[in-house]
């Protein structure tokens, strides 16, 4: 997620849609803590579960990491609509996925959600400590070096 970061940090960053598709913006932190509890449970060994942050929309992440870096987000929810065409004509073509790898990725990030149910690691290693989105967020942009502007 760096290129994401760094384009957001750099006020580069345009929201494709509304920002309203959900997604589980991990913490690096929150994920070793999982890991660490996978290994301490015996019964959690060759369980299957989605290991994550509780989701966001996309919309709050960005305003979020922008917030935090001193920046703001251009948003173009006109382009939800076209968007949405465009990720259908990429799902039905092998040949354009091949051939365009940035835009399928682009348009998928922005218009397809990707929230898991968590409820498996919950089950299985019972609840867990999660950092809150702004801790998170400032640990990310000081790990990759973008510090917030003055």
């Amino acid at each position: 997620h760096r290129p994401i970061f760094e384009a957001i940090a750099s006020g580069r960053f345009r929201l494709v849609g509304d920002g309203r598709l959900l997604h589980h913006i991990s913490a690096v932190q929150d994920v070793v803590t999982a890991l660490i509890a996978c290994g301490r449970t015996p019964t959690a060994g060759g369980q299957t579960m989605n290991i994550g942050s509780e989701a966001v929309t996309l919309g709050t992440f960005v305003e979020a990491v922008a917030a935090a870096s001193g920046t703001t987000i251009r948003r173009t929810p006109y382009l939800h609509h076209s968007g949405i065409l465009a990720r259908a004509l990429f799902d039905r073509s092998p040949l354009l996925r091949r051939s365009l790898p940035s835009i399928n990725s682009a348009l998928t990030y922005h218009l397809k959600e990707s929230a898991y149910a968590l409820d498996a690691a919950e089950k299985w290693l019972g609840p867990l400590p999660r950092l809150p989105l702004d801790v998170a967020i400032a640990a990310t942009l000081a790990s990759y070096g973008l510090m917030p502007r003055s």
